[in-house]
């Protein structure tokens, strides 16, 4: 659905605002949502438990990595800090699930990429 406030554009840019106007900021979209595409491979039973163990294992370094050093950034957030707080473990469930998804679907879509974590970079 495309309504008069949003004009598709070459190279998959999208432009926001009054077509009236004559300058929009231009946002990129994703081609592939990831999401969908490790829902719909999962579901065809197309994801092998190597990739899988794969996903687990970066998932789990990014999430502990960002559990580390949650305090120095509430500390440097401010009046943000709270962005940084505990999540609840409902919360933390949920977030673990997308974050999976999330990994799962950049795999499938880029496979070149799929080394894991290198030292020294962070997701």
């Amino acid at each position: 659905m495309t309504v008069d406030s949003v004009v598709t554009i070459p190279h998959n840019v999208q432009q926001f605002g009054p077509p009236t106007h004559r300058q929009r900021p231009a946002v990129p979209q994703l081609r592939d949502d990831p999401h969908c595409t490790a829902l719909g491979r999962t579901l065809d039973g197309g994801v092998g438990r190597a990739l899988l163990e794969q996903v687990r294992t970066v998932q789990r370094a990014s999430t502990a990595d960002y559990f580390t050093e949650r305090g120095d950034l509430a500390a440097e957030a401010g009046q943000l800090a709270g962005v940084f707080r505990e999540p609840t473990l409902q919360e933390r469930f949920d977030q673990a699930g997308r974050e999976l998804l999330f990994v799962l679907g950049m795999c499938l879509l880029y496979p070149a990429h799929r080394r894991g974590p290198r030292p020294g970079v962070r997701f």
